[in-house]
């Protein structure tokens, strides 16, 4: 088995476990939350409005720059008291885990001992050593 058909099953794994399926849900959920869609152009409008001011150097005004950061600072803590953007948030947290978990010693070949992934028990690590040679 090739390196790349071990990461195509490696794939299919992954988008099969419930935490990645409840991840792709609650980030579809974001998408269509029009008030969380018009929050992050605010921000991103806030953000080029201080970079503007912040690149005229000596010029820029310093009273401006602080009023940009408030209200940035205003709006990233409403967009992340909101009940989606927390869902995906726990989401995101709980994939990471299942990613981080099952790749954590990977490298070394290990990760057949730890998880039970049908994939590595038709290869396992010495195959795809083998492959590489």
């Amino acid at each position: 088995m090739s390196l790349e058909s071990i990461l195509r099953e490696l794939g299919k794994e992954i988008q099969a476990d419930p935490r990645f399926k409840a991840l792709q849900e609650a980030a579809a959920a974001n998408d269509k939350d029009e008030n969380l869609q018009q929050q992050m152009k605010e921000l991103q409008l806030i953000s080029l409005k201080y970079q503007q001011e912040a690149t005229k150097g000596e010029e820029a005004d310093e009273e401006t720059i602080k009023d940009l950061q408030t209200q940035y600072q205003d709006l990233y803590n409403e967009v992340m008291k909101g009940e989606e953007y927390v869902r995906k948030e726990g989401y995101e947290a709980k994939y990471d885990e299942l990613l981080s978990r099952r790749f954590r010693n990977g490298a070394d070949g290990s990760v057949h001992q730890r998880y039970d992934w049908p994939f590595l028990r038709r290869s396992g690590p010495r195959n795809l050593r083998a492959s590489r040679s």
